[in-house]
């Protein structure tokens, strides 16, 4: 089998990676006032160096930071954007094999018009490119994550009285980024997005219907959404939605959670993005099925937790 080598690689890390104690120390000195930003992030730096070495070594031809610059997967990136406030939580609930956990990371408000003020991952890139000889890939989340935990009232009717502007300042806003990383080299992007996996489960489909949200529209919506936000990107990048993948060819993965992606998920992204899908494999879901309209050319990959 020969390898690849622009993306989709055939082997791909998906997610953050484990923080190592110095930096974990190290975001909490930063958190009691102990240590500056600057401090923090050389720290930052000699973690991310090392966590490069270690998917270099492996063979992986992509290679990300390790996500190792972020508090939560999409607030930190989500909250530089002119008119999103952070506030209050969403529970979702979580098993594992020392318990059950629930987690209820903050919500995101739209207080006023979302508009993309500065580039927001670029310095992170132009680090990560610096660090490695493989094709630097950076992680942002997926535009769905400023609509779906909050609904249409975590978004200020007095500057969106009309949703469909409010996707369009999203979608305009995210075009703006990966124009800006385009620009500083960056040829590979992945947008995490676990809402389209979550609107496979029965209980996160009754609370979008009690946030007044249509779950078998919002599929669609969001395939919208995230059309209209890489339309403009640069010719020579590829995209990866957790999967997006951001190409001449372009892609879509949906990563599906532990229930696997059932029929509710898998026939509503539609259209021309969608060229990859992605599966995720656990012992009680293990059913891979082509689909008669999958086009020759489509390509299926498969998730494999690391647990």
């Amino acid at each position: 089998m020969s390898s690849r080598t622009k993306p989709p690689f055939r082997a791909d890390h998906v997610g953050s990676f484990l923080r190592p104690p110095e930096l974990l120390a190290a975001r909490e000195r930063f958190q009691n006032g102990e240590i500056s930003k600057a401090g923090l992030r050389a720290v930052e730096d000699r973690a991310i160096a090392e966590i490069v070495r270690m998917q270099e070594g492996v063979g992986l031809q992509g290679v990300t930071d390790g996500e190792f610059r972020r508090t939560y997967f999409h607030i930190d990136f989500l909250e530089q954007l002119e008119g999103v406030e952070t506030r209050g939580g969403l529970t979702a609930h979580f098993h594992g094999k020392k318990g059950d956990v629930d987690f209820a990371p903050p919500v995101l408000r739209v207080t006023k018009k979302v508009r993309h003020l500065r580039p927001i991952q670029v310095a992170d890139f132009n680090f990560l490119k610096s660090a490695t000889k493989r094709t630097p890939k950076v992680s942002i989340p997926s535009p769905t994550m400023l609509h779906f935990r909050g609904g249409r009232e975590a978004i200020s009717r007095e500057a969106y009285p009309d949703l469909d502007e409010f996707f369009a300042d999203v979608a305009a806003a995210y075009g703006a980024e990966l124009k800006a990383l385009g620009a500083a080299g960056c040829t590979y992007v992945q947008l995490d997005d676990t809402n389209l996996a979550y609107l496979c489960d029965p209980k996160m489909r009754e609370g979008a219907r009690a946030r007044g949200d249509d779950p078998d529209e919002l599929p669609r919506r969001y395939a919208r959404l995230i059309n209209a936000a890489i339309a403009g990107r640069p010719p020579a990048s590829t995209i990866k939605l957790q999967g997006i993948l951001w190409s001449q060819t372009p892609v879509a993965i949906i990563n599906g959670r532990s229930f696997g992606l059932n029929d509710t998920g898998k026939i509503k992204l539609g259209g021309s993005l969608v060229t990859i899908r992605c599966l995720t494999i656990t012992p009680d879901f293990v059913r891979i099925q082509r689909s008669d309209s999958d086009k020759p050319d489509k390509q299926i990959q498969l998730g494999l937790p690391a647990n």
